[in-house]
Formats: C-alpha cells, sequence, structure tokens
C-alpha cells in the first residue's frame, strides 16, 4: 500500500505429480467485481517448465489496484485507511477484505503446452 494504491502479491507453487513435464505462461490474474473488470498483472512473455515428481515455484504476482479504481467501489476510503493499513502491516488478508467490503472475484489465464486456459471466476470476497 502506497501513495498509487494496493499491490496484492502472491507467490504460486505447482505440484507436478506425474511423470511428465508441462511448459506453462506465467499466469495472467484478473479480479473483477460483480464481473466487472478491475485490475490484472501484466503478461509477460514468459515460460515455465513444470517438471515430473517436482514442486516449480513460480515469479512473484503483483496485482495493482489504483485508489482511484478503489474510490468507485468504496464509500468513506479515507476513514477507512488506517484499518486498512493495520490490517496490511499483520498481514491479516480477512481484516482486508473486511474492511474494503468489495465482491471480488478472481480468475487466471495461461498458455499450457501451448494450449490456451482460463479458469472459472472463484469468488474472494
Amino acid at each position: 500500500m502506497d501513495l498509487s494504491g494496493i499491490a496484492f502479491r502472491t507467490e504460486i507453487k505447482i505440484q507436478n505429480p506425474t511423470k511428465n513435464s508441462m511448459t506453462i505462461t506465467k499466469p495472467v490474474v484478473t479480479l473483477t467485481s460483480n464481473g466487472k473488470y478491475i485490475t490484472s498483472n501484466s503478461p509477460e512473455q514468459k515460460s515455465i517448465v513444470i517438471q515430473p515428481l517436482t514442486t516449480t515455484d513460480i515469479d512473484t504476482i503483483e496485482i495493482p489496484i489504483s485508489w482511484s479504481t478503489l474510490a468507485g467501489y468504496l464509500t468513506g476510503i479515507i476513514a477507512k485507511a488506517p484499518a486498512l493499513i493495520a490490517a496490511f502491516r499483520k498481514k491479516d488478508l480477512k481484516s482486508v477484505a473486511s474492511t474494503l467490503a468489495i465482491p471480488m472475484e478472481m480468475k487466471y489465464s495461461l498458455y499450457a503446452n501451448d494450449i490456451y486456459y482460463e479458469s472459472v471466476p472463484e469468488k474472494l470476497m
């Protein structure tokens, strides 16, 4: 969180219990609210080989949300800032979600062995 907005970061680990390797692109994660686009991470032309019988780490995915975008969804964002800052410092995502009180969904898309895949949106909040 800074003056430009909030950035959600995640690290992804993919377990491959099979004897086959797979190549994927770095996922593009999209956030929506009631199906309306909010933000997504920047697409990257990066391929990741998922080796057989191992766990593979994918680079950090950062999803920025500007204050101007959030302002359209939040009422009284200034009054909520202290609670948001406290929750971020504690790394308490449930408190962040309840303070924001925005209906939010997430989906991701990537290429796996040159085949495009897009997940079904999952409700986050």
